[in-house]
């Protein structure tokens, strides 16, 4: 597929991931950033792309919109330009055991940990009360240590999350270690995810893009 890639993105959030994914696979792409406040309360420009009004959006080079950083992710990975071969893959070989747990805990991420933001940031869009709101938040932050515990427990005792290779995994991750319960909590309670993350800032191909979404 010719032509640019444009990523609708807001430096830090989980845009991020995608703008790791397009630079690790060497994809030439353009950056339209948005003010993450008013894409929170909604911003017509974006909602002309996304309807809901969320990022990352990405826009292929033939004008398809794809939403859902999973989603995008698992697209890109299958593009391999020629003479790049598996080495630039970050998904173990399929039918095999290693890319189903992959999917897994890529998918846990992505469908388990990430919404805990959706709820936990903004309680009173969904229930009614000081109280409610304040539990809510409280749960979800619970929920999602909770969760990050488990993808400690099954991460290699390696480099990255699935061994010595390079995964989707390890891109949520080295984002995600930013954002509550932020880095400290990490480093305490997860030692391998932090680990990890700190492998992915440093990669070589993606020094930019850490250097344009992370001032510390």
């Amino acid at each position: 597929m010719n032509g640019n890639y444009r990523l609708l993105s807001a430096p830090g959030t989980g845009s991020a991931i995608v703008e790791a994914m397009l630079a690790l696979k060497g994809f030439p792409h353009v950056i339209e950033d948005f003010d993450y406040e008013k894409v929170a309360a909604g911003d017509p420009a974006l909602e002309s792309k996304n309807p809901l009004s969320e990022l990352p959006t990405l826009v292929l080079p033939d004008g398809t919109v794809m939403t859902e950083s999973l989603a995008i992710l698992l697209y890109l990975d299958e593009i391999v330009r020629e003479g790049t071969g598996i080495r630039d893959r970050l998904l173990p070989p399929a039918g095999t055991s290693d890319r189903a747990r992959v999917y897994r805990f890529s998918a846990l991420i992505a469908a388990s940990i990430y919404p805990t933001f959706t709820f936990g940031d903004s309680p009173e869009e969904w229930v009614s009360g000081e109280v409610a709101g304040r539990e809510l938040r409280k749960s979800t932050d619970a929920r999602r240590e909770e969760l990050w515990k488990l993808v400690e427990k099954e991460a290699a005792d390696a480099p990255y999350w699935y061994g010595d290779q390079l995964t989707i995994v390890d891109l949520f991750v080295g984002v995600m270690v930013y954002w509550r319960p932020g880095r400290k909590w990490f480093s305490e309670n997860t030692p391998k995810l932090t680990r990890i993350a700190a492998n992915v800032a440093k990669h070589p191909r993606l020094a930019t893009v850490w250097a344009r979404n992370f001032r510390s």
